[in-house]
């Protein structure tokens, strides 16, 4: 009798620490930066990402909110302007989905209109990059 006991004991701990094991595992890994390397240069980051699909090998800049120095650009003004409402929005070279990513704009950029085109607005940056975003309305706001 003691001989099971101690069989289930053993086990009922090991399946515990397998968990927590596992648990922190899990939030060890969500705390880690989803970018695998950053080259800064020119007022640009570059990075290439992972996805939870695999690995992308394209470079993509990626414009921060907080980071711009606005002695150097130009900020958006006018009434044709709106702000990213969402943590990521890429901006592509043509208003389509499968066009190539010019730049990723972050939560809280605020970039210019130059036009709309169905269900695209092609925009300008403070970068002066030319490119086209979703015309969404969960993904931007427009900013009076």
């Amino acid at each position: 009798m003691k001989h099971k006991y101690w069989n289930r004991t053993t086990i009922k701990y090991s399946i515990a620490w397998f968990l927590l094991f596992f648990v922190v595992l899990i939030v060890w890994k969500m705390s880690q930066p989803v970018l695998d390397s950053t080259e800064i240069g020119n007022n640009e980051a570059s990075a290439t990402a992972r996805s939870i699909t695999g690995a992308v090998n394209s470079k993509a800049t990626t414009i921060t909110a907080g980071e711009v120095n606005t002695k150097q650009l130009s900020l958006p003004s006018g009434e044709n302007r709106v702000q990213v409402t969402v943590e990521a929005l890429n901006v592509r070279s043509a208003p389509n989905i499968r066009a190539s990513v010019i730049c990723s704009l972050t939560r809280g950029t605020v970039v210019t209109v130059e036009s709309k085109e169905g269900k695209w607005m092609k925009i300008r940056t403070v970068y002066n990059k030319v490119g086209y975003i979703s015309s969404d309305p969960s993904l931007t706001r427009k900013i009076p």
